[in-house]
């Protein structure tokens, strides 16, 4: 008796391991960037004022941001965010550059709006080596006078970030990879010398041009 209830215990145990989730949401409040980046990434001081009109993102699924490998046998597991994915990073960038020193409201006289051509965050595991999370970002983004909607400067930044906080399991790296990525785009959008200049909108300081790395 006492073999078969630790037979059964051990199945069961290889069952729950196994088991994947059908679908991985993530929560966008007070999410902290990767462990890595945080000295890498930078963070540019600013002064000016900008508002942060809205951002656009044309795939079917609003919500879906990319895949994780979840369970015993990494079974492919779609992942999404908890708010409409031109939400956040609207939401991001005007939260970021308001921490960076700039006054984000509808005074300003220039309006920031985006179009997300790309956003992507996977979980890399194979069984065979280090696991790690991977983002992608592309935006296209328009700077227009607030009155007349007039085009003042048209641009465009991407991101790469790849990375983890435990390389033994890295579904719960998936998050801060997004937001690392996305600090990444702000410093990336703030290195439009130009744009700023247009814009009335001074750099207090710089930090050492840093890419991010694994």
């Amino acid at each position: 008796m006492q073999k078969i209830i630790l037979f059964i215990s051990f199945i069961s145990l290889v069952m729950t391991l196994g088991c994947a989730t059908k679908e991985l949401r993530i929560s966008t409040q007070n999410v902290q960037p990767l462990k890595s980046m945080q000295d890498k990434i930078g963070f540019t001081k600013i002064k000016g004022s900008l508002h942060i009109g809205d951002f656009q993102y044309a795939e079917p699924d609003p919500y879906r941001v990319g895949t994780a490998k979840t369970g015993l046998f990494d079974k492919l597991t779609p992942v999404y965010l908890d708010k409409p994915i031109a939400d956040y990073i609207r939401d991001q960038f005007k939260l970021e550059l308001h921490k960076r020193g700039l006054r984000v409201d509808g005074k300003s006289p220039y309006t920031l709006t985006g179009t997300i051509q790309k956003l992507t965050v996977d979980e890399n595991a194979n069984g065979l080596t280090v696991e790690s999370a991977e983002c992608n970002l592309a935006l296209e983004f328009h700077v227009l006078k607030t009155k007349t909607q007039q085009l003042v400067y048209k641009g465009h930044v991407s991101s790469y970030v790849t990375g983890t906080n435990n390389a033994l399991d890295s579904t719960n790296s998936i998050a801060p990879t997004l937001e690392s990525c996305v600090q990444f785009a702000v410093e990336k959008f703030l290195s439009e010398n130009e744009m700023l200049s247009r814009l009335d909108i001074d750099k207090v300081s710089t930090p050492p041009n840093l890419e991010p790395q694994n």
